[in-house]
């Protein structure tokens, strides 16, 4: 399986990670290459060939065409869930979809992923043969928390 490299617990992207002519116009190049990502992915789900190593190769890829546009990466405190086997519990800030995309090449390999979704997004066009995929706990605005 294919991740970002992790070295001391951190990633960083390299210097020369930006392809200078896509910098020009990073939101089309990047969903140009995201698109082609995620389709790829939702055929090999629809297929049910889509793994947790081809879910962790999709996730290098989307953070690699992020790269090329300009976008950069400096990811620390992973030696804790490098050393840890125990299950935890990961809760991004959700500013975007951006941390569905990147956490899984930087988790899977060192546990197992799936994430608590709201239940339309096993239902939407492009995700959801991805997203089924992964047997994610499924949420909506009906369930209540019980305290």
């Amino acid at each position: 399986m294919l991740t970002v490299p992790v070295t001391d617990g951190e990633y960083h992207t390299p210097a020369d990670a930006a392809v200078k002519p896509l910098t020009f116009l990073p939101t089309p190049a990047f969903y140009l290459q995201a698109f082609w990502t995620v389709i790829r992915s939702a055929n090999m789900a629809r297929q049910g060939m889509y793994t947790d190593g081809d879910w962790a190769q999709s996730s290098v890829d989307i953070i690699h065409a992020l790269e090329r546009v300009g976008c950069t990466f400096n990811i620390t405190g992973m030696e804790t869930l490098c050393t840890d086997p125990q299950p935890c519990v990961f809760i991004a800030n959700h500013m975007s979809t951006l941390e569905t995309f990147a956490l899984p090449s930087l988790i899977s390999p060192y546990q197992r992923v799936t994430f608590v979704v709201k239940r339309g997004l096993v239902e939407y066009p492009f995700f959801k043969h991805v997203m089924r995929s992964r047997n994610p706990v499924l949420v909506d605005r009906k369930m209540r928390a019980m305290i």
